[in-house]
């Protein structure tokens, strides 16, 4: 629905004072933490990247992500294709059942459905 900046707050929401706790982030935390920075930097949220950065920014520098990161945290006049580039490995990285399978992991006392159109048959 390219709702970038709520997409980028609930995951931010979601995770409140994680980015406080120095335990190394696990591989879908990288991957949650990668989508909010590209949700904001995708609605130019400028101040709001730079306040994610300041907060995800030591727990990125000790992960694999950590050059995809910067590429996407950049200032947007320092961005380009590298951007891009990164912004289409983190959405290729999961599908919407990969998620709603997570969520469920998490919350398994919650009924997660897709939303009604994600059904439907795309053409």
């Amino acid at each position: 629905a390219r709702k970038w900046r709520a997409a980028a707050e609930q995951i931010e929401r979601m995770y409140g004072e994680r980015w406080r706790d120095t335990k190394a982030l696990d591989p879908s935390e990288r991957t949650d933490i990668l989508r909010a920075a590209i949700g904001y930097a995708l609605s130019g949220e400028s101040l709001s990247l730079d306040r994610f950065r300041q907060k995800y920014l030591a727990l990125m520098n000790a992960a694999p992500e950590k050059r995809m990161f910067d590429v996407v945290t950049a200032p947007q006049d320092a961005r380009g294709s590298a951007f891009r580039e990164a912004a289409k490995t983190v959405s290729a990285t999961d599908t919407l059942s990969a998620f709603l399978r997570d969520m469920h992991a998490r919350y398994p006392d919650k009924s997660i459905a897709p939303p009604a159109d994600a059904a439907a048959p795309r053409s």
